[in-house]
């Protein structure tokens, strides 16, 4: 849904996920981001669990040694899908905000300890500015899922 919108604007688009075409993917949008270009991703993924970050925007800024800037939006007139992801649909006439968090650095070679401290970090990061746009266009937050490791653990 979101690849069909921004193409409208001219806007790229990298296709995959952890399920699809996922070495490929990453080679891409590390190359693309070592060119210079912006990459946004959304870290959730295809599948959920939504505000739950997977590890893909962590190994793309690994590897092109890139930033990582958590944004999110929010909107005061809005409709919340039904989906998996809750996922937020602006309505005409309303007034929005983007938040924009701390960069976060993401350095080379990270070992899998490193990776996961750094999706957690991404992970709660989004979460708090997803949280502070809820607030400030006069919304409760939207919790998020429970994480993937604790209903395997359950």
């Amino acid at each position: 849904m979101i690849a069909g919108v921004v193409a409208r604007f001219g806007i790229g688009v990298v296709r995959g996920s952890s399920s699809r075409q996922p070495a490929r993917a990453l080679r891409q949008a590390a190359r693309l981001c070592r060119d210079g270009s912006l990459l946004c991703i959304t870290p959730d993924g295809p599948r959920g669990p939504r505000m739950r970050a997977a590890p893909g925007a962590v190994m793309t800024a690994e590897v092109a040694h890139a930033v990582i800037l958590p944004v999110a939006y929010g909107t005061t007139r809005r409709r919340i899908l039904k989906s998996w992801d809750r996922f937020l649909l602006p309505l005409p006439f309303g007034r929005g905000v983007f938040i924009a968090g701390e960069a976060i650095e993401a350095p080379g070679r990270l070992d899998e300890a490193g990776r996961e401290a750094l999706r957690l970090r991404l992970e709660a990061a989004l979460n708090a500015v997803t949280a502070e746009a809820d607030r400030l266009t006069g919304h409760d937050p939207i919790a998020p899922a429970p994480s993937r490791w604790s209903m395997v653990r359950a």
